[in-house]
Formats: C-alpha cells, structure tokens, sequence
C-alpha cells in the first residue's frame, strides 16, 4: 500500500510540479539522501521564501531546554545566510525558545540544510527550532500558535527528520508504513511515543502538521520514500536509514 502511495505522490509531482507552491514540508537530513533535500527546496522557489524555519531535532544536548534557537548567521562556502534575530528575539521574550547558538552549530539536522538554502535562497533569513525529545504536547501547541501567528506567504516551514534507523531495509518499510499510518491518522499519543526504531523527532511533525492544518492545509503529499540501502545499492552491518519527503502546498 505505502509503495502504491509513493508511486501516486511521484506521478502527481511530474505532472503537475509547475502548478505547486510549497508552503512546507518534511526532509531527510542525513547525508545519504542529498537529493531529495535539493528537490524540495527546487519546489519551494514557487514561492521565494524570504524567511525559512528549520524544525529540527536535539541529537546531542539532552540537558539542554526543550526548545532552543539562535539568532547565530550560518555559513555555506562563500555564503552567509543571515539570521531571523526579530523572530527569534520575539519568541524568546514569549519564553517560547531558549537561545543556544552551541547547540544551534552543532545540531547537523539544520545544519545539512544550510547549503540547499544557500543554493537555492541565498538571501533568505534562517530561524532553527531544535525540540528536545521530551518537549511536551502543551509546549509543542505554544509553539506551533507562536509560529503559525507570524506566518506570511514568504515564510516556508521544513521539518528536517530521518526515519526508522539501524534496522533492516525490510523492517524499516513495516516500520515505516506505521509511523506514516500515525501522521495521516493525527494519532499523535502513538507518534509522540514513538522512538528512533520510527524517527528521530515525532514532535517535528507534530508541530509542523499543526502549523499547515491551522493555514488550511490539511493533507500533504508523499513525494519521495526510500532508504539508504535503496539508494547506496548495498547493505550496511549497521542497518538502514529511511527518508520521507513530504509536501504541504497549494495549487
């Protein structure tokens, strides 16, 4: 079912791709699937984002705040990607974020996304959201009013999340087919609950479906879904890392 799902989403993105503007969307970050993160962010020049917000999980700080930011610029090559500061200035003072530009740096999940920002929105202003696995429902409800109150037709929203981990190719497509049945069902107990074996940050998606179904996008689409035994054509001892790409736009 899920391979007929993908293979709809893949036709209706040849076909009608020129129609789309991307409002946002879910991406891989890991370094194998490069690919899928430069087509998502081809479709988004349908509507020149001056602002971006990188909804991102915390892999490494687990004392850190639940929700941290950084008014930090970002780096890629010869480019620099200017910070959001007022955005993020803002929500501080809401007691929304905590800033750490620490944790900001070293965080690959938005940092993986900076060169296709370059790439792409050179002159675009960048505003992470790094959410601690432990970040609770009503501080994911805050933030996704704080962010979808300050939304504007030039601001796109990526939710940088990898999929089922260190699992066989096979097991992560079971898994995969449940933590996609989860996010189209909103069954948001079970996906919140859900740990590595799925994704590596439920409350990302939480948060940015949140987002789109209050701006009136109620479904997305499912682009792409591979893996990266799929993609590198051999198996590794360690397992697999799977990868959506999904897509909320207009038409």
């Amino acid at each position: 079912m899920l391979v007929i799902l993908v293979v709809v989403g893949i036709v209706r993105w040849y076909f009608f791709r020129p129609k789309i503007k991307v409002m946002g969307g879910v991406v891989p970050h890991h370094e194998v699937a490069t690919k899928m993160v430069d087509n998502f962010f081809a479709l988004a020049q349908r509507i020149k984002p001056k602002r971006i917000i990188v909804l991102a999980p915390n892999h490494f700080k687990m004392d850190a705040p639940h929700i941290i930011s950084s008014r930090r610029d970002w780096k890629s090559k010869e480019t620099i990607i200017k910070a959001e500061s007022s955005l993020v200035q803002k929500w501080r003072d809401e007691k929304l974020v905590v800033e750490d530009d620490e944790v900001a740096e070293r965080e690959h999940a938005v940092g993986n996304m900076v060169p296709y920002i370059a790439k792409h929105f050179a002159k675009s202003k960048l505003i992470p959201l790094i959410i601690h696995p432990q970040a609770g429902r009503e501080e994911l409800d805050r933030l996704a009013e704080a962010v979808y109150k300050d939304l504007d037709e030039s601001t796109l929203i990526v939710a940088s999340v990898d999929f089922s981990h260190y699992l066989t190719s096979e097991e992560a497509d079971r898994k995969d087919e449940k933590t996609l049945s989860a996010i189209r069902n909103r069954d948001w107990n079970v996906l919140l609950e859900m740990g590595s074996d799925n994704l590596d940050c439920s409350a990302c998606i939480y948060v940015i479906d949140k987002i789109m179904r209050d701006n009136g996008k109620n479904e997305f689409r499912i682009m792409e879904h591979t893996n990266s035994e799929k993609i590198l054509g051999w198996k590794s001892p360690q397992g697999v890392t799977s990868y959506f790409l999904f897509v909320y736009d207009e038409e």
